[in-house]
């Protein structure tokens, strides 16, 4: 399977602060499917950026390594 298309959506039903601020989902066939998350981190001068993770399935099909 290969995903070439993705979506990102702002996760609003955050209950706690370790939870993604949001959601990766890709069309695979018929169903939408989470592939990954993404956290807001700031850096050291303030600046923000998003840093995102693919979910193990679908980071271990790639030639991509989860560091952990």
């Amino acid at each position: 399977m290969e995903l070439t298309n993705f979506t990102v959506w702002k996760n609003d039903k955050k209950e706690k602060e370790t939870q993604p601020d949001y959601r990766m989902s890709a069309k695979v066939g018929e169903e939408y499917v989470d592939i990954g998350a993404g956290w807001i981190k700031s850096l050291e001068d303030g600046r923000k950026y998003i840093s995102f993770q693919l979910a193990k399935p679908y980071a271990e099909r790639s030639s991509w390594k989860i560091v952990e």
